[in-house]
């Protein structure tokens, strides 16, 4: 398997961040015992095991919340669920409606909103919620509440569990039709459980059914719904085979229990989660409600869900994994009393050593490396740029993943199959390399060279990619398929011997030279899903798919049933057929010898276009063709203006995807500056027509322009390069890389932080002296290369004055301040790392706002420089991060005279210190809340005009400032609070009455369980702190200050046995 890489923390998850301490060692692999071949660090999978994902709440709620921060920071719809276990089902069908308006899954009691999910709905900013139950699970008062809470509901609950999933699926209908369904048992939620984040990935819905019939509602949605294909869960003992038999087209996926189910569902659906994070979740019957909302969580990641008991993976998991799913930063799906960590631990393995037959999945991560003459009975993860495998044997799946900028070459190696998670645009080479299939599915826009010798039983590419297929390479059928509405690129280079099939969203690209001998087209929902460019013999239609022609001849195309082909001006098809006779083409082009019009128009009213002599009507006067525009420059990504030469007064007309998006006349000397119309942005690769219409001449030939990445902006540079220097200072893009060169050579390189600033040290040996010429450019991320800006080196400048710090920087400081030079530049760098710049006033005060995401620790080194316009940069100063100071406590309102306790507030779980005269007179631990009281050491009197100095630490922190507090005479007491009702066992909220704006503490022997502040009528409502889980029996003590009176007595009270409410079921007829 994989390292689990590092996680993408979110400040409000519970993640768990698990390091293995007993990793295994390197080991040296040697190819034979003849000779030594290169060294290679390999590691099993259990030493790579350093960090997991659990989303796992304090209860089922809190699980729904967990996962929901993890998948969304926003969301306008989200889907309310029933948290009961009876209606699991009615949640799990409505993954796939949740992934479809990208929002989560939260739950609801039967009458009411938990506080947990309100504040969740509220937080994500929904506006829309659907509700999948009817009113006897979540009844109509929680409508009103959503309602009141200014939140729009949608019900979609049935008369029971099979309509509710009738109706989910004809909502994801209205959004994105589908013609596909997964059918499971309506009882069996463990076998929803595995399918939900497919189904959801796949935006196909799931219907239920009962073992051995269909109920009328399904059958009639399934029998009006146009539906091809059906994946039944399970096996024969939740939906026999009549059932299977009265569905169309179907296939079961199931197994002799949950757990081979769950495995079947992962092999039918591999290519599918190739590269995506796996969940695991307990898949026993008592657990399963900790992985009720994960499923459009996961499918979002592209992942799946795999069942698992507590302490183990079973074996048939643990094998299907070992061989073809890569572990990428795994998640678990409830906490460590449902899953526990060595449960995904599990599937590491032992140390390889010497052998040439290694067991196990391995992960080869070591730069430029060489791996050869092995055989390994697992996956292999490439996992560093520069990576060869040589003569090797893999009984499971290569997975390449050496980064956006990597390349990877797989020499005389044999593998069941290869999948492309990442790579460069010229980066993954097959030399003599031999797999059942071949998988692209990387997360950059890749190129795959199949070079002679190369046998690949399939192809699948569901990512941007380039797959060139060189003389003497062996490729079988190529599928290339979208996943989810984002279109893809596939661009084809040399000789295919098989063909290559079309499905989704794909724009096909056949570079000059390259032979493809047919492209079949399915699956496509308008024309402009499918997209071809270049030339090919044959395209078939096999459905009622449309597609587009951009460029290039289509010497025959069939088209199977009723489609709209746009053929684009300049592209033709020779030969047009149609076995239904219901095709409609447009666009301009050529078909069958005549031209198309913008206007679709049935293939047989289209009219014959006579054969121009250009020549003879040029000697006749008749109108002629107004000449091509000419494009000055390179077209890219976020340009607004377009610009070149054409026919002078000509009107130049630019369109994307057939929209006119600007227009320009040209002067008088054929230049034209066209501006691209208010709210249209370029985005690289896409395709510009642009066409030219001089006065009394007709509108020239189309000029068809790819969109180029867009070009960085040029960086700035600080000041004076003086010589001598060994530092240049600047901005540039956010993130972009920085390079500086002297007469060709590089001589340093930086990368600008968030805020775009950079500070590039000269590489060792540099020296700069006066008159030397720097060249400096930027790369921001998807950008080319800056233009250079030029630099020319002063002589040896005065150095800018050492920067001070003003106080102490502590850690969990955001702000560094100090003096210098005025308008100097103030640069902070943590190790290599640019953490925070700024630049000083005219007096030479200045603040560094440290960037996002930077949290200063306790002993850590800091280096501060700075650089004045007109002078050198500074020499460093290096600060050491001292520890955080916890804030100052607050004390709740005046103490009198004769008080024996003290009320406030400090940090959480901080200790809080009550002196008076220097003697320490009492202490306590704020609670999780920050709320603390002080009971005052035996003996301990105050009286009037006493100075209480009150000191918190909280954990990890120094002590804070002091508080002073003066003591007042004696006060009336506060009214002993009142408690309302009786305190039950399990009760999480105690409410009562006392004093106006009076200060409520609840205690369990010496532990603060929970604080309130009364309201203006005395009113209080304390919530118990998390944790809390009161018992019949046991005594709480309550106390109240109001802000002018003293601590009141103490009211104890005992709690009472939990109510239980006994609820008789109910049955319903379908």
């Amino acid at each position: 398997m994989s390292r689990f890489y590092s996680n993408k923390f979110i400040a409000s998850l519970a993640i768990t961040a698990l390091t293995l301490t007993g990793g295994l060692s390197p080991v040296v692999a040697m190819a034979s015992d003849v000779q030594i071949k290169s060294t290679y660090n390999v590691q099993s999978t259990q030493s790579l095991v350093n960090a997991l994902t659990r989303l796992g709440g304090y209860d089922r709620y809190g699980t729904a919340v967990q996962i929901a921060d993890y998948g969304w920071q926003s969301a306008s719809t989200a889907v309310l669920a029933p948290s009961g276990d009876l209606n699991m089902v009615d949640a799990l069908a409505s993954s796939s409606l949740a992934k479809a308006v990208d929002g989560p899954i939260l739950l609801a009691d039967k009458d009411s909103v938990p506080s947990d999910t309100m504040i969740e709905l509220k937080k994500l900013g929904v506006k829309k919620v659907y509700m999948v139950s009817g009113t006897a699970v979540i009844s109509a008062k929680v409508e009103s509440d959503l309602s009141a809470a200014g939140i729009q509901t949608v019900r979609l609950g049935g008369y029971d569990r099979y309509e509710t999933a009738v109706n989910i699926a004809k909502e994801i209908q209205t959004i994105k039709p589908f013609q596909e369904i997964v059918v499971t048992n309506a009882f069996a939620n463990v076998d929803a459980i595995s399918i939900a984040p497919i189904a959801a990935a796949k935006g196909i819905p799931v219907l239920l059914v009962d073992k051995d019939s269909v109920p009328t509602a399904v059958s009639d949605f399934i029998n009006s719904s146009g539906i091809n294909k059906t994946y039944v869960i399970g096996g024969t003992a939740v939906v026999s085979d009549s059932v299977k038999d009265e569905l169309p087209n179907a296939l079961r996926l199931g197994g002799n229990d949950r757990f081979d189910t769950n495995t079947e569902v992962l092999k039918e659906f591999k290519n599918l989660i190739a590269g995506g994070k796996m969940f695991f979740a307990n898949g026993n019957d008592t657990s399963l409600i900790d992985s009720l909302a994960g499923a459009p969580m996961v499918a979002k990641v592209r992942g799946a869900i795999v069942l698992a008991n507590k302490e183990s993976v079973p074996d048939g998991t643990k094998g299907f994994i070992e061989t073809n799913i890569a572990l990428k930063n795994p998640g678990i799906l409830g906490g460590t009393a449902v899953i526990s960590d060595s449960t995904v631990h599990s599937l590491g393995y032992k140390q390889p050593g010497q052998s040439n037959n290694l067991d196990g999945a391995l992960e080869l991560n070591t730069l430029n490396a060489t791996f050869e003459d092995k055989t390994v009975n697992g996956n292999i993860l490439i996992n560093a740029d520069g990576v060869t495998l040589k003569n090797v044997v893999v009984k499971g799946t290569i997975f390449v993943d050496p980064g956006k900028d990597g390349s990877t070459t797989l020499d005389s190696v044999q593998a069941d199959r290869i999948v492309v998670l990442s790579g460069a645009e010229f980066s993954i080479y097959l030399k003599e390399t031999t797999s059942d299939s071949l998988v692209v599915s990387s997360s950059s826009n890749v190129r795959v060279v199949a070079e002679t010798g190369t046998t690949l039983g399939s192809t699948l590419v569901q990512s941007n990619a380039n797959v060139e297929s060189q003389g003497g390479a062996n490729i079988g059928p190529l599928s290339a398929q979208s996943l989810g509405e984002t279109p893809i690129n596939v661009q084809l280079q040399g000789t295919f011997s098989n063909d290559v099939s079309l499905s989704g969203s794909v724009k096909l690209t056949a570079s000059d030279g390259t032979i493809v001998p047919t492209v079949n087209v399915a699956k496509a929902t308008s024309p402009d899903s499918i997209q071809l460019a270049g030339n090919f013999p044959s395209v078939s239609i096999d459905d009622n798919s449309s597609i587009t022609v951009l460029s290039g001849k289509i010497n025959k195309l069939v088209a199977l049933g009723t489609s709209e082909i746009v053929v684009k001006s300049g592209a033709e098809i020779t030969e047009l057929s149609s076995v239904t006779g219901g095709i409609k083409v447009s666009g301009g082009g050529t078909v069958d010898g005549k031209t198309t019009t913008d206007t679709p128009t049935e293939l047989g009213d289209i009219s014959s276009t006579p054969v121009v002599d250009r020549d003879r009507d040029r000697d006749r006067d008749v109108i002629q063709k107004t000449e091509q525009p000419v494009i000055t420059g390179t077209v890219r990504a976020g340009d607004t203006t377009i610009s070149g030469t054409s026919e002078a007064g000509a009107t130049i007309s630019v369109k994307k995807n057939d929209t006119e998006i600007g227009t320009a006349t040209a002067d008088g000397t054929g230049i034209y500056t066209v501006t691209l119309n208010d709210g249209v942005t370029l985005a690289k690769d896409e395709v510009l027509s642009i066409i030219a219409k001089a006065p009394d001449k007709s509108i020239s030939n189309t000029v068809n322009i790819t969109v180029a990445a867009a070009q960085t902006t040029q960086p700035t540079v600080m000041g004076t390069v003086g010589a001598g220097e060994t530092m240049i200072m600047g901005t540039a893009e956010a993130e972009a890389t920085v390079s500086v060169k002297k007469s060709g050579d590089e001589i340093g390189t930086a990368t600008a932080d968030e805020t775009g600033s950079y500070m590039v040290k000269l590489n060792d040996g540099v020296t700069l002296v006066e008159a030397d010429v720097l060249s400096i450019t930027a790369t921001a991320p998807g950008k080319v290369e800056s233009n250079s800006i030029s630099v020319k080196v002063a002589a040896a400048l005065a150095p800018t004055t050492l920067p001070e710090v003003e106080g102490t920087v502590r850690a969990g400081d955001k702000m560094i301040s100090g003096t210098t030079d005025a308008d100097a530049m103030v640069c902070i760098k943590r190790g290599e790392t640019l953490i925070g710049t700024a630049t000083a006033d005219e007096n030479g005060a200045y603040t560094v706002t440290l960037n996002d995401g930077v949290n200063l620790v306790k002993d850590e080194v800091l280096a501060i420089v700075a650089k004045a316009p007109d002078k050198s940069i500074s020499n460093t100063v290096n600060i050491t991060v001292a520890a955080a100071q916890t804030t100052q406590p607050t004390v709740m309102g005046t103490v009198g005279a004769g008080e024996t306790m003290i009320m406030g507030t400090a940090e959480a779980e901080a200790t809080v210190s009550v002196k008076k005269s220097g003697d320490e007179i009492g202490t306590a631990t704020a609670d999780e809340t920050g709320s603390y009281m002080v009971k005052f050491n035996d003996g301990v009197t105050l009286v009037e005009a006493d100075v209480l100095l009150i000191t918190a630490t909280a954990p990890g922190k120094v002590e804070s400032n002091s508080v002073s507090v003066k003591v007042a005479g004696a006060l009336a007491p506060t009214t002993l609070p009142e408690v309302e009702g009786t305190v039950r066992a399990g009760d999480t909220i105690i409410s009562g009455t006392t004093d106006a704006d009076a200060f409520v503490c609840i205690k369990r022997g010496e532990t603060l369980i929970g604080t309130a502040t009364a309201d203006e009528n005395g009113a209080y409502t304390v919530t118990l702190n998390d944790g809390v889980n009161l018992v019949k029996d046991e005594v709480l003590a309550i106390v109240a200050k109001a802000p002018d009176k003293s601590i009141s007595n103490t009211v104890n009270i005992t709690v009472a046995a939990e109510l239980v409410e006994i609820i008789e079921p109910i049955e319903t007829e379908v």
